[in-house]
């Protein structure tokens, strides 16, 4: 009995340590999102702007067969997610550009 009881506080224990870590854990993450958000203010970094498509990415969305390849290696360039990506391409497909 007295082993069942020990064993209880031992698992609230680190049950109690576990939730302090991840608190510490949210803290600093939320601590350093700040930061980042104070440096892009301060270089005038807008983070939601798109990232201009490289030239090889131009010349596969240029082709219409090559569209897929253009929005997956756009999206493997700026780390955009496939929406954004394919949303860029079509831009550029309807600007002519």
């Amino acid at each position: 009995m007295e082993t069942l009881a020990f064993g209880a506080i031992v698992l609230v224990g680190v049950l109690l340590s576990l939730a302090a870590l991840d608190s510490f854990k949210e803290r600093r993450i939320r601590t350093i999102e700040h930061r980042l958000a104070l440096l892009l203010h301060h270089f005038g970094i807008d983070p939601t702007a798109n990232v201009p498509p490289s030239e090889q990415v131009r010349r596969l969305a240029a082709d219409p067969g090559k569209k897929l390849q253009a929005v997956r290696l756009y999206s493997k360039e700026t780390g955009a997610d496939v929406k954004t990506a394919a949303a860029v391409i079509n831009a550029l497909n309807s600007n002519g550009a």
